[in-house]
């Protein structure tokens, strides 16, 4: 009988030990659950509506954790005697047994909530991504790059501004066009583009060598905002998509979590990204600006 309660009594304390781990997990990933302005807000809307479903999703859960906390089964058992036979034994494994199955739906309904919190969070990160299919890219062989990068550099295309996934898709092919008929490069030499209307859409993407920072090009993710920001800031709507899309890097492994940010200009004698944009990205974590090692002119 003690044998019994002693071994219930060690799951009791395990099961609340990792309730307390996830809600802890639950409330550290909120701390660090990206906000969504009023002005990005009003430029993604697709975005936010994501952000404020995965917070619905963790709100619930945690919820879940409070609740099944406070009504986590003791155990305890009683002395029970019906004549010079003791029922002691037979009715605790009964309970037991009743105990066991109350936990495993609970843990099944508890594990799947947890895990779809967490995977709509994880995904929520990630800003929207227009495919290149979506913006009507033209198609190539892209050569593979080995992953983790442990650089992101920042530029600006210097040229049309756009504020519509349709006006955005159209600056992309655009630039894509200059790229392979006037450069001569194979691809548009960007890893992903940043349009005025809060959405990144995909270059050469996370597992292709670029064309856009000489030195670098292997080992980064080059980051490209659409339009001339010497002058001229982007919007907060732009700010925080690029933010977010290194953060997803991060997250999937694409990115070291010690990365280093760095202007085009880090790597070469050039204006880009714009004045503007520069003294934007220096308050960055991770910024490391002033010339890099194979820097040239």
């Amino acid at each position: 009988m003690d044998q019994i309660k002693l071994k219930t009594v060690g799951k009791n304390e395990k099961s609340r030990a990792l309730l307390d781990m996830a809600e802890d997990l639950i409330s550290k990933a909120k701390l660090h659950f990206p906000t969504c302005s009023d002005k990005s807000k009003a430029s993604n809307q697709f975005d936010c509506e994501k952000k404020a479903k995965s917070l619905t999703y963790l709100e619930f859960t945690k919820k879940l954790i409070e609740e099944t906390k406070e009504n986590l089964p003791t155990y305890k058992i009683k002395k029970l005697r019906v004549g010079s036979q003791d029922w002691s034994p037979i009715l605790a494994v009964k309970i037991i047994k009743q105990k066991q199955s109350y936990w495993k739906i609970f843990s099944m309904i508890f594990y799947i909530s947890l895990f779809l919190s967490l995977a709509v969070a994880l995904d929520a990160a990630c800003p929207e991504i227009v495919s290149r299919a979506a913006w009507g890219a033209r198609n190539v062989n892209p050569q593979a790059m080995k992953v983790p990068v442990s650089h992101v550099f920042i530029h600006h295309t210097a040229g049309a501004t756009c504020n519509s996934k349709d006006a955005c898709s159209k600056v992309a092919r655009q630039t894509q066009n200059y790229h392979i008929d006037t450069r001569k490069w194979a691809d548009i030499g960007y890893s992903f583009l940043v349009g005025g209307d809060g959405r990144i859409y995909e270059g050469r993407g996370w597992k292709a060598v670029g064309a856009h920072t000489y030195g670098y090009n292997s080992k980064a993710i080059g980051i490209s905002f659409m339009g001339n920001f010497d002058k001229a800031q982007p919007s907060a709507a732009m700010i925080d998509a690029a933010r977010q899309l290194i953060d997803c890097g991060v997250e999937k492994k694409f990115i070291t979590a010690n990365r280093q940010i760095h202007g085009h200009r880090d790597a070469k004698c050039t204006a880009c990204p714009g004045a503007a944009l520069y003294s934007i990205i220096q308050k960055w974590p991770g910024f490391k600006g002033g010339k890099l090692p194979g820097y040239v002119c």
